[in-house]
């Protein structure tokens, strides 16, 4: 009768080893590796990510009560094929001061659903909120978009929407807008050639009062791209603006010469304190036109102490808003 009993006291203690035996690393962190290769489930890593096609819009208010929209889209990535991904979006002005805070159905108002839900067929939505014009002389507002109450899934930048919306009763936001500039140009002594170039003149996003035009000049075929933005002061009183002499256009690093914006007189020499005045008025078709009363141009300044050098001349500079 001992036998049996070491036999079956044997079975248990074997028993007791493959129960007591450690787990292997996928069962000890119950994660389970997907089907596509790409990592496991429940690692935030390999989440589904949602996140705005842009983290900026800029948008002038509807004008004379004709509604202008903005769209834009809420993507996802790494969603797999069963997953079920939601989240809804919400609006806060909290970060604006109070004046300035855009308001849902006062400023904005959408017919768009709040609450996005997204599969590995449904990658994105698109958004599209309506802007209305409240007839008022005030501040531009502002309004962020943001995620709230997300579900299966991480947010990752832009994961914010800053929108603008730029009041168009304001005088200084109706000179903003795309131009057709022409001057009668004078280049390092040549001939007076006319020239004709697009421009824009955008409202500065610190300062109300100043404008940046862009570019208010041309010069041998550098790209626009190269060239500074001039700011200008509005006046709105006088219907002027002024450009202070002195801006810096661009630098040419070979031969480390700044070409700053200048007056230019009569015979050529440059005027590099005071500023240049145009005048802004609305002519017979409706168009804006701005005109400047002083020859303005461009000045190499070097760093050798040489007397500054007039490049371009320029006369009769007018731009046309198109």
């Amino acid at each position: 009768m001992k036998k049996p009993i070491i036999f079956i006291t044997s079975i248990l203690m074997l028993l007791v080893l493959v129960c007591c035996e450690t787990p292997t690393e996928n069962e000890t962190d119950r994660t389970t590796t997907s089907d596509d290769g790409r990592g496991t489930i429940g690692d935030s890593r390999y989440l589904p990510q949602i996140f705005f096609s842009t983290p900026q819009i800029t948008i002038k208010e509807a004008f004379e009560g004709m509604p202008t929209t903005i769209s834009f889209e809420v993507k996802s990535n790494n969603v797999r094929r069963n997953d079920k991904v939601s989240a809804t979006i919400a609006f806060d002005n909290s970060s604006y001061p109070a004046e300035m805070r855009a308001t849902e159905g006062t400023h904005f108002t959408t017919n768009s659903q709040k609450t996005l839900t997204f599969d590995n067929e449904h990658r994105s939505h698109t958004i599209a909120i309506t802007i209305i014009d409240n007839e008022l002389l005030t501040v531009d507002h502002y309004f962020d978009i943001v995620f709230t109450d997300t579900i299966s899934c991480i947010t990752t930048t832009p994961n914010r929407l800053s929108v603008k919306i730029i009041d168009d009763e304001n005088p200084i936001n109706m000179l903003c807008g795309k131009y057709n500039a022409t001057a009668q140009a004078t280049t390092d002594n040549s001939d007076v050639d006319e020239e004709y170039w697009e421009a824009s003149i955008t409202h500065d996003e610190i300062e109300d009062n100043l404008l940046n035009i862009h570019p208010i000049c041309t010069y041998k075929g550098i790209g626009f791209q190269y060239i500074s933005p001039v700011q200008a002061s509005v006046n709105l009183e006088n219907q002027t603006l002024e450009i202070e002499y002195g801006q810096e256009l661009f630098y040419s690093a070979s031969t480390d010469n700044r070409y700053v914006f200048t007056g230019v007189t009569a015979n050529n020499t440059p005027i590099t304190e005071g500023s240049a005045v145009a005048t802004f008025y609305t002519d017979e078709t409706g168009k804006i036109v701005i005109e400047f009363h002083d020859n303005v141009g461009i000045t190499n300044l070097t760093d050798d102490h040489l007397s500054p050098i007039v490049v371009k001349k320029i006369e009769n500079l007018r731009f046309e808003i198109k």
